[in-house]
């Protein structure tokens, strides 16, 4: 089971992965801002951050998976965007080790590597934070 924090300012957005990752039986908290995602990445320490690239507020995914990151190096970051996910990638300043899926989210895409992290907590072997680039 892996801590999960969603944080996308779009509740139906947070809504559906909470039932979904919930189902395949992680703890999911949900957050609908980078300020409060720091606030629940404090008290519930995750190993995976799934989160919306771009808040409607200005705040960027970027900078609260950079800042989380320092907190934690073996955190396991997906992003989602609206964006074209070859763009995101070569974007200045994109973290190493992030996965990204574009909108609307592939949901069996999402679970493939949701369970690549599990994996990894369990067995040990992958680089801090990474997941799986395909």
């Amino acid at each position: 089971m892996l801590r999960i924090l969603v944080v996308d300012d779009d509740p139906n957005s947070s809504a559906l992965l909470k039932l979904l990752l919930t189902n395949e039986g992680h703890d999911v908290q949900c957050a609908d801002s980078a300020s409060l995602a720091i606030v629940q990445a404090a008290a519930n320490a995750p190993h995976l951050l799934i989160s919306d690239l771009v808040f409607q507020n200005g705040s960027h995914g970027l900078e609260l998976a950079a800042g989380l990151r320092r907190q934690n190096d073996r955190l396991a970051v997906i992003f989602t965007t609206g964006m074209s996910a070859a763009d995101v990638r070569q974007a200045p300043g994109m973290l190493e080790h992030a996965d990204i899926l574009e909108k609307p989210v592939d949901l069996d895409r999402l679970l493939v590597l949701v369970k690549h992290v599990a994996a990894q907590m369990t067995d040990g072997d992958g680089a801090p934070g990474h997941t799986c680039h395909q």
